[in-house]
């Protein structure tokens, strides 16, 4: 089992503030410098890894350790504050400028993003417990905090969430938003009782629901491209083909 002092993410917020610079760093990092790929077992902080990258390592350097909380330190970094400052209202990592990108722009074109008060917000998944790159405040050069997480997927301020802060992200992720039950709930209802919840549903929230209806529909029209593999009678192994060859393109 993980000792508290490095499970707990409060906690492992101080460690390098105490336990930094150690001396043994001037032994290891020549070893690290070495290799061409480093796997650091045990990484902690990454506080080792990191003083090679700034020592000039290109190599590709890997860190692990038992502690979650201590690889979310080990996972941040001085130029992902950079990144957020150069960010606009619902830029991506498109929008990165070269210089700091690390990531390919094929498959990673959705790694950042910041969030616009003019638009919807992406959904609040699990993956938030470990970094929260799609989250980044409108204004601010800084993640969602647990509270205005829970607020999107419409989990109220009352509603109390248990154990650490990753743990916490990990429940609001894993939630399914009460408005969203509700509204499934009250079609079920409807059909059960023979009538049809949907025109309840409307006359209840009528701007909230025509707005929310447009903008997906809006987004599917903007997005549609026509495929002629998508039909009947093709080979699946051809289909699965084409769609990977037209990702690639996008």
């Amino acid at each position: 089992m993980v000792d508290r002092l490095f499970s707990e993410p409060s906690l492992a917020d101080l460690y390098d503030v105490f336990c930094g610079g150690r001396l043994d760093f001037g032994f290891y990092l020549p070893l690290v410098m070495s290799g061409r790929s480093v796997l650091g077992v045990g990484c902690g902080t990454g506080e080792l890894l990191h003083l090679a990258r700034e020592a000039g390592h290109t190599g590709r350097r890997c860190g692990l350790d038992p502690a979650a909380a201590m690889l979310g330190q080990a996972r941040k970094r001085p130029d992902d504050r950079e990144i957020c400052g150069v960010l606009g209202p619902g830029d991506t990592y498109l929008d990165v400028p070269g210089h700091l990108r690390r990531y390919r722009r094929d498959t990673s074109d959705d790694k950042y993003l910041r969030l616009s008060f003019d638009d919807l917000s992406r959904t609040i998944t699990a993956h938030i417990a470990k970094d929260g790159y799609w989250y980044f405040r409108p204004r601010e050069d800084r993640t969602l905090c647990i509270r205005e997480a829970a607020r999107i997927p419409t989990l109220p301020d009352r509603f109390r969430l248990a154990g650490h802060s990753s743990s916490r992200y990990q429940q609001i992720g894993n939630a399914v938003p009460p408005r969203l039950a509700s509204a499934i709930a009250s079609s079920v209802r409807g059909a059960l009782e023979g009538r049809t919840a949907h025109a309840e549903i409307r006359e209840r929230h009528p701007v909230h629901g025509s707005a929310f209806r447009d903008s997906l529909v809006g987004w599917f029209r903007r997005n549609r491209r026509e495929s002629p593999w998508r039909r009947p009678g093709l080979n699946p192994w051809q289909v699965l083909l084409l769609e990977m060859c037209l990702h690639r393109t996008n």
